[in-house]
């Protein structure tokens, strides 16, 4: 267990929901990260474990929905996401943010695009579109932000 995994993560269904895979898809298309895992976990949490077996490190890729502003990206430690989660009970709700929390899996980061629409439908938003090619350059800061921190430590 000896390496980082990138996940993104969100249903493409839902308009800008999607767009953390669509950042990890075109990350592989530039070969940004040689060598580092990378994959688009749609809404399946038991896919997305299954990438996550042997990572140490994790990195998620998601919209958010936090009242910041539209296409904004954000860095979040994941130990500080999943002591925010509320508990859940049930089995049938599981997601992969509760997995994660129960197998104790806090290394990593979750990095937060702010969504401008989550609404039916295929693709992203025309603003989202606009500023695809920033909100990738801005994930590309943090990720070698976040590896170069990991690798000095």
């Amino acid at each position: 267990m000896n390496k980082t995994v990138v996940l993104g993560m969100g249903n493409r269904l839902m308009g800008d929901d999607g767009i953390g895979n669509y950042v990890v898809e075109e990350l592989q298309r530039q070969n940004a990260f040689p060598g580092l895992r990378m994959a688009a976990g749609e809404t399946d949490p038991d896919y997305c474990m299954d990438e996550l077996r042997d990572a140490c490190r994790i990195i998620l890729i998601d919209a958010a929905n936090t009242g910041a502003e539209p296409c904004s990206v954000t860095a979040i430690p994941l130990g500080d996401v999943l002591r925010e989660l509320p508990l859940s009970f049930s089995s049938h709700h599981l997601d992969l943010l509760q997995y994660l929390r129960q197998y104790h899996r806090e290394e990593g980061i979750l990095i937060a695009i702010e969504a401008c629409s989550v609404e039916w439908r295929f693709g992203l938003s025309p603003e989202m579109k606009k500023r695809f090619p920033d909100i990738v350059a801005e994930v590309t800061l943090h990720l070698k932000n976040w590896l170069n921190l990991e690798v000095s430590l």
